[in-house]
């Protein structure tokens, strides 16, 4: 996007997402079987998204 309006969420995503990451981090001590692979593939979403949204917010300050 060349142009737009940076805002923020007023929800501290990061921490939301880390918190997300350690749920994560549990399940998969005690899971078993595809569980693992599912939990595994949500938490590498959940990180894809946390660096996403740092680069929106580096970009959004640099912008201003």
């Amino acid at each position: 996007m060349e142009r737009g309006i940076f805002k923020p969420s007023p929800t501290d995503v990061l921490e939301v997402l880390d918190e997300l990451t350690q749920r994560i981090d549990r399940f998969c001590a005690e899971a078993t079987g595809t569980d693992v692979d599912v939990a595994r593939a949500q938490r590498a979403y959940a990180a894809l998204m946390g660096l996403r949204y740092r680069q929106f917010l580096q970009a959004g300050a640099s912008a201003e």
